[in-house]
């Protein structure tokens, strides 16, 4: 019987870990809040290698104004609770760790995750204004011209994850998915859709802070 419960957190374990690792863009009750509370949302979706959970920054407008916010699921306890590691009996700490990283396969919320960016009203609205000019609501990704040069990919491993736009408007939530764009643009330049997709993503580097547990963006 223990041998069943232990394969059992075994087995969850790697759920969670495979779950997270070829994640796939979603449309989370976070994005139908916006589109039923938002006139227009833009959210760039940075997902990351191995067991961290996917993280996002947004900018949203309705009735003139913009609001900026970032869903970042740390578990800020986590430090404390591998400390106790050495000295708790295995099966407690097998349960304890299995249950402590369910979190991670929760789907984007308005939670304690989710909170307003420190980017002030100013920056804000130069940075919506930016993002207007783009016309991102015109563009196509991978899936209409696709990937690499002329669809096709040099075949050589490339480091990363792709890039993820979500358009929200009331009437829709479009999800725009595009592999590498920096790469292939310096390779084969002149697609218009990659080239405001790195602008957007460039953007909202400069104007939002950091991750918390991230110094590359």
């Amino acid at each position: 019987m223990k041998s069943i419960f232990l394969l059992t957190i075994m087995v969850v374990t790697i759920q969670i870990s495979k779950a997270q690792f070829i994640a796939t863009p979603k449309v989370t009750p976070m994005h139908k809040f916006f589109q039923q509370y938002a006139d227009s949302t833009v959210i760039i979706e940075y997902q990351n290698e191995g067991n961290e959970p996917t993280k996002y920054r947004l900018i949203c407008k309705r009735e003139g104004l913009i609001n900026v916010f970032i869903y970042e699921p740390i578990d800020t306890s986590w430090k404390l609770v591998s400390k106790i590691k050495a000295y708790t009996p295995k099966e407690l700490w097998q349960v304890l760790a299995a249950k402590k990283v369910l979190f991670q396969n929760t789907p984007a919320d308005i939670n304690i995750f989710f909170h307003p960016s420190k980017m002030g009203k100013e920056k804000a609205d130069r940075a919506w204004k930016s993002i207007q000019k783009l016309s991102l609501w015109n563009l196509v990704d991978d899936s209409s011209f696709g990937p690499g040069c002329n669809g096709k990919t040099t075949g050589e491993a490339l480091e990363g994850k792709p890039d993820i736009i979500h358009l929200i408007t009331k009437n829709n939530i479009k999800t725009l998915v595009y592999e590498y764009p920096d790469v292939y643009e310096k390779r084969c330049p002149g697609n218009e859709n990659r080239q405001k997709v790195i602008a957007l993503n460039n953007l909202f580097r400069l104007a939002f802070e950091q991750f918390k547990d991230d110094d590359t963006r």
